[in-house]
């Protein structure tokens, strides 16, 4: 009887043992759950603030762009003015010859 006895507190105590260690693996379990959810709610809230981010690129981008055009075409307009205005003073300089001459042959 003694070593029955003997034996089922050694059950015992190797269930409770055994109960033990199943607690601390499911608390282990929930923490690192916990942390899962806290990682991915983490990389949600970056993932957004990269997609915000790439808005924001993309309206510079294209906001540059626009501004790009319109600079370019004001240069062109520049540049097409600038050909007149020299277009006319070679015209002017002719003229001054042609009255420089004239006054010299008289």
């Amino acid at each position: 009887w003694d070593a029955l006895s003997a034996q089922l507190t050694a059950a015992v105590g190797e269930r409770d043992a055994l109960s033990a260690s199943l607690a601390d693996a499911v608390k282990e379990r929930d923490a690192l759950s916990a942390g899962s959810a806290s990682m991915q709610s983490e990389r949600d809230a970056l993932s957004a603030e990269l997609q915000r981010l790439r808005g924001e690129g993309s309206e510079r981008e294209a906001g540059l762009n626009s501004e790009r055009e319109k600079l370019s075409s004001e240069r062109d307009a520049l540049q097409q003015q600038l050909e007149g205005l020299r277009s006319e003073k070679a015209e002017l300089e002719v003229g001054l010859r042609g009255q420089l001459e004239g006054l010299r042959d008289q």
